[in-house]
């Protein structure tokens, strides 16, 4: 039977840095969320006051 390597062991060797970046990713996708959320009422908001 073959043995297990070493970084299979270890578990989690290398993911902290995609971790991170997703984390990252995450962040900006929230904050462009917000942006887009903001800018949709507050056209709402314009063009309910027309009427």
């Amino acid at each position: 039977m073959k043995k297990p390597s070493r970084q299979s062991v270890q578990g989690k060797g290398h993911t902290t840095a995609e971790e991170s970046s997703l984390k990252g990713t995450f962040v900006s996708v929230l904050i462009l969320a917000a942006i887009m959320v903001a800018s949709w009422a507050a056209i709402m908001l314009l063009f309910l006051e027309r009427f």
